[in-house]
């Protein structure tokens, strides 16, 4: 993405913690960077997505926020930093499966805890 001054657009960046081809930690070195400049963002870590799935995981909260800025609803302002677990499929999922997909995301990478 590069490092070339201060967006003067509202971001929406979704990074997979697992990505196995861009690691996580560029894209949040990236957020770190421009918030620093004030720049306004929306950074969404997604612990158990990779680099294949996230861009069609994401595809409904992309669509969503482009259409809120499109009818002129502003984002606030800052930066706002989120962790979720694959979007559309945590919503459907039983409690009991939540709970120990939770627990185990503790264990392994230090999130949900």
């Amino acid at each position: 993405m590069g490092n070339h001054g201060t967006p003067q657009m509202s971001m929406y960046i979704y990074h997979g913690k697992l990505d196995q081809v861009s690691p996580v930690e560029n894209a949040e070195a990236l957020v770190e960077n421009l918030c620093a400049k004030e720049a306004q963002i929306l950074f969404v870590k997604d612990v158990l997505s990779e680099h294949v799935l996230e861009p069609w995981l994401h595809t409904k909260e992309v669509l969503a926020f482009m259409e809120k800025r499109f009818e002129g609803v502003p984002v606030r302002d800052g930066c706002r930093k989120e962790s979720e677990l694959v979007p559309d499929l945590v919503s459907g999922l039983p409690a009991r499966i939540w709970r120990a997909v939770k627990s185990w995301s503790c264990r392994r990478f230090n999130i949900f805890c």
